[in-house]
């Protein structure tokens, strides 16, 4: 996976940059700072155990939270517990934002043919585009 600190690291995803950049209003500058997290680009399936969840692990689990690949989340009224799963945001991958503190929070972008071999990616997109039909604060 492919962590950017900063803004103009970006510019080797020209549709990344362009799209955190509407985001972030900047073209330079600590993702951090701006976003409240970093920016990653997933690069394997693997990659996909990197991005946590804000769900428990179950009785019969000891140990961390479950990634995406993890099994099959249940249906919950969040998309595995993402604030924002688009896969129309940026052309050729899909867009996971998850808040944890007042400034934001990380944003990965998985290519949509790594994002199609997990259920769990294509549940999350289906359950986020229900729970924001009617929705007018997506970013």
């Amino acid at each position: 996976m492919q962590v950017c600190k900063t803004i103009e690291a970006l510019q080797e995803w020209p549709a990344i940059f362009d799209r955190v950049s509407m985001i972030a209003s900047a073209e330079e500058g600590s993702t951090s700072d701006i976003l409240g997290g970093d920016v990653s680009i997933v690069e394997t399936f693997e990659d996909l155990h990197k991005i946590p969840t804000t769900f428990e692990p179950s009785e019969d689990r000891n140990v961390g939270y479950i990634s995406l690949v993890d099994g099959f989340l249940p249906l919950t009224s969040l998309p595995c517990g993402y604030d924002v799963v688009d896969d129309k945001a940026v052309e050729g991958y899909v867009e996971i934002f998850l808040v944890t503190n007042n400034a934001g929070g990380p944003l990965w972008y998985i290519p949509n043919e790594i994002a199609k071999k997990s259920k769990n990616v294509e549940e999350s997109i289906l359950i986020f585009k229900e729970n924001s039909k009617n929705d007018d604060n997506i970013i």
